[in-house]
């Protein structure tokens, strides 16, 4: 009989890898201890399939799983019993069942986790208002919601919304964005871009565009010549800043690497921005004629915009110039 491979996250974020023979079974998380039960290897549908910035996405799994619990109450106890007193079903058969130094901290196993929202303070990455997500959705909006940041005009009266859906005995949370206005934007240290994709470095916000080179000009566009049958062999992409201001900044990409700073850094593309580092992101041209944008290390860092996206244990998001933090304890 062919086996598979069954992958999927602890409640702290770990990932864990075992055989679809442990499927439904209990066990825990060999690098933190934290009981998981083992999903189902049924894939994902691929009408639940989404593309999500950072990688494939994965569930954060509850502990348990158990069916008639609202009908038959002494039931859903039963299963909870014999379900934690299980033998861990994976890993080397000398892994003790219980963590070395004492009882494992609590994890809920009939409830969903509850993740953490906090309204990041202006000038920290850890500290604001915390929100504890206890409902199926939550609204986040300028005028409506259940979080409200009524003094940002960049918010949408609607902005964005977090939903938590179940996925193969687990639960995942998405990122939505409303049709807002200005769009909702994630941290993340690399990005694919395209030109319907946005990235904030700094203050500014860029695109990608393909310009042609029309009469030696580098600066003219003509979409209707770009998407005609006479295109030209010689198109030159540009980082073009997403504003209507005749000022706005245009950099044509002339090499396949290009790093992007702040003034006077030496940078190949320089920004006068006091939000950028020296060497704050790398534009690469892939084989596939694609561009990718990397950004690590820097203190304020690199957002890209989503329309919806899956949210990990820990990552941070931004609507309008509010930061927000999300965190699965």
């Amino acid at each position: 009989m062919k086996t598979f491979q069954i992958v999927f996250n602890c409640l702290n974020g770990h990932r864990i890898i075992v055989s679809d023979t442990f499927a439904g079974q209990q066990g825990k998380c060999s690098k933190c201890g934290t009981p998981v039960i083992i999903p189902d290897a049924n894939p994902l549908p691929e009408s639940e399939a989404i593309d999500s910035i950072g990688g494939t996405p994965m569930a954060v799994k509850t502990t348990c799983a158990f069916d008639d619990g609202e009908d038959n109450p002494q039931r859903l106890r039963d299963q909870v019993v014999n379900r934690l007193n299980e033998p861990t079903p994976f890993g080397s058969i000398d892994e003790p069942k219980y963590a070395a130094g004492g009882a494992q901290e609590f994890r809920p196993c009939l409830r969903p986790p509850t993740p953490i929202l906090t309204v990041l303070d202006d000038s920290s990455m850890e500290h604001g208002e915390d929100v504890r997500i206890r409902q199926e959705t939550l609204r986040i909006g300028r005028t409506s919601g259940d979080v409200r940041i009524p003094h940002d005009v960049a918010i949408s009266g609607a902005h964005a919304e977090i939903r938590r859906t179940p996925w193969q005995g687990g639960f995942q949370w998405h990122l939505h964005d409303l049709d807002s206005v200005l769009g909702t934007f994630v941290k993340t240290d690399e990005a694919v871009l395209h030109e319907d994709k946005i990235v904030m470095l700094g203050y500014r916000r860029f695109r990608l565009k393909h310009l042609l080179t029309l009469n030696g000009n580098p600066d003219v566009v003509d979409d209707d010549f770009m998407s005609s049958d006479r295109i030209s062999d010689d198109v030159v992409p540009v980082l073009a800043e997403a504003s209507a201001r005749p000022e706005a900044l245009r950099f044509a990409l002339r090499s396949d690497r290009l790093v992007i700073g702040r003034m006077g850094s030496g940078a190949d593309i320089e920004i006068d921005d006091p939000l950028l580092d020296e060497r704050h992101a790398e534009l690469k041209l892939l084989q596939d004629g694609s561009w990718t944008i990397t950004s690590e290390g820097t203190r304020n860092g690199m957002w890209v915009s989503i329309s919806i996206t899956l949210l990990t244990p820990h990552c941070y998001f931004r609507c309008g110039e509010q930061r927000f933090r999300f965190v699965i304890p």
